[in-house]
């Protein structure tokens, strides 16, 4: 329905309206709803309709044929696009205009929004690829980037990365997307991820909503106050263990980067059992049996906690502020009861999180690759776009120039994220062959140390010779 009160003009509400019945009809001669009929539904002057219909005449959509009606014209160019966010409530809406605006943008063109499960993606991209079935295009993960790749399930994207382009990225987001000297996938937008507070929970326990920790210690220190003060009813934090090996290797990693660890470094040789690590372990281990974090839950149970008050603290990426409005309407009527900031700081002295930035790649089987490569660039690249994702989803530009130079990006959100994004790593899977068998190697050995008394060293040191002999071999 139109919205009356809306900044965004009548005429292109129902403009949008219209597009997407066109969007959805599959029929090449159907006939739109008459003048009277929307002016009716919509209680809107027949002026404003005949505007919003005309611009679609103008731009190709639509044709008007005396004495008979309006019709949807015939389409001739389509893509394909697989996504989890359009089938996500806070960013659904975003998506569908997103897309209106490229078949806009392109006069013909429709886009077909395929809707997949966020964790069933990389599975069903997989098996759709090996049946000749992929979509044109995707959202990804950057971890399952080189993994489809390594499938040959993916065109090369290098044309994309031209050297005006790569002079505005942050390097550290192109080389994840990198396998055999090709490029895969293009950032969409960049999520590093930061520290999330509950300023409600903070001012009932302690009469402040506001939150300082420099280092990890200050936060261990903080998780204390919070569960002797509350006497053990509200949890600190939370690590999911109980997802799967990805996910609970996404939280983790941001503790091994803090401590200067991690599971590869810069010449892909393994460093899981590295001292650093093993200081992340140990201080993991302590504050857990000191009964302060929460290892029980899923990044599902772990957001509601949080928005509903029942948990402090959380880790995640920029597009957390937009999600946990669905769990509780008070947060989107009251933004300012949650605060956020840069991670702490680790031994090195510096905030360090893991990027899980959102990519687009194209697959092979897509049959018009010059116009997914103009709908890639346009999501990722049209300032546009970029402003309405930021205030829809959270999530930031990939060009630096838009980042740094637009003023949306300059509110209380945006420079947390601008600072977080100059310490912001993404996770060195290696072979892609390897990373499938590392990751469950890794969460093993990480379950053992967590949640029994196995020695953070020795286990490290174990897994980590399996873990060489698993990239050695590959």
């Amino acid at each position: 329905m139109v919205d009356k009160n809306s900044k965004t003009p009548l005429h292109t509400q129902v403009k949008e309206y219209i597009f997407d019945l066109i969007k959805r009809q599959t029929g090449t001669s159907a006939m739109i709803p008459p003048e009277n009929e929307l002016c009716g539904k919509f209680g809107i002057s027949r002026g404003t309709v005949r505007t919003a219909i005309m611009d679609l005449v103008k731009e190709g959509y639509l044709e008007r044929v005396a004495g008979k009606g309006t019709f949807i014209k015939k389409h001739h160019q389509a893509l394909s696009f697989a996504t989890w966010l359009s089938q996500e409530k806070a960013t659904a809406g975003i998506i569908e205009r997103i897309e209106n605006m490229f078949s806009v943008k392109k006069m013909g063109c429709r886009i077909q929004d395929i809707k997949m499960p966020y964790l069933e993606m990389e599975r069903r991209l997989i098996v759709a690829a090996a049946r000749g079935e992929a979509p044109d295009i995707a959202s990804l993960i950057y971890l399952w980037t080189p993994i489809l790749a390594y499938y040959d399930a993916l065109l090369p994207l290098d044309d994309l990365y031209t050297y005006e382009i790569m002079n505005k990225l942050f390097p550290s987001t192109v080389a994840p997307l990198a396998y055999r000297d090709h490029i895969y996938g293009f950032n969409w937008s960049n999520a590093p991820n930061i520290l999330y507070y509950n300023k409600r929970l903070l001012t009932e326990l302690f009469g402040s909503g506001n939150f300082e920790a420099e280092t990890y210690d200050d936060l261990s220190d903080n998780f204390i106050r919070i569960h002797e003060k509350s006497r053990g009813s509200v949890i600190p934090f939370s690590i999911p263990i109980l997802d799967d090996e990805i996910f609970f290797l996404y939280n983790l990693f941001n503790f091994f980067y803090a401590f200067g660890g991690g599971l590869l470094n810069d010449d892909d040789e393994v460093i899981f059992n590295s001292e650093a690590n093993i200081k992340a372990f140990k201080w993991l281990k302590n504050t857990i049996d000191s009964g302060k974090i929460n290892i029980v839950n899923n990044f599902v149970a772990n957001r509601e906690l949080f928005a509903q008050g029942k948990m402090a603290f959380i880790i995640e990426g920029p597009w957390l502020l937009k999600q946990i409005e669905s769990y509780n309407p008070e947060i989107k009527a009251d933004p300012g009861l949650i605060g956020y900031c840069v991670l702490p700081k680790g031994p090195a002295g510096k905030s360090v999180s893991i990027l899980w930035n959102h990519t687009l790649s194209v697959f092979r089987q897509c049959s018009d690759k010059e116009l997914a490569l103009e709908f890639v660039k346009f999501l990722a690249t049209d300032k546009d776009v970029n402003e309405m994702y930021y205030r829809q989803a959270g999530m930031i530009p990939v060009l630096k120039d838009e980042l740094y130079g637009n003023s949306l990006y300059d509110d209380s959100f945006g420079r947390v994220l601008k600072a977080q994004m100059e310490h912001a790593l993404p996770i060195r899977p290696g072979k892609p062959d390897s990373f499938m068998m590392a990751i469950t190697i890794c969460a093993k050995a990480s379950r053992e140390i967590l949640l029994g008394d196995a020695d953070a060293a020795a286990t490290l040191n174990n897994h980590a010779s399996i873990l060489r002999e698993i990239y050695r071999t590959a």
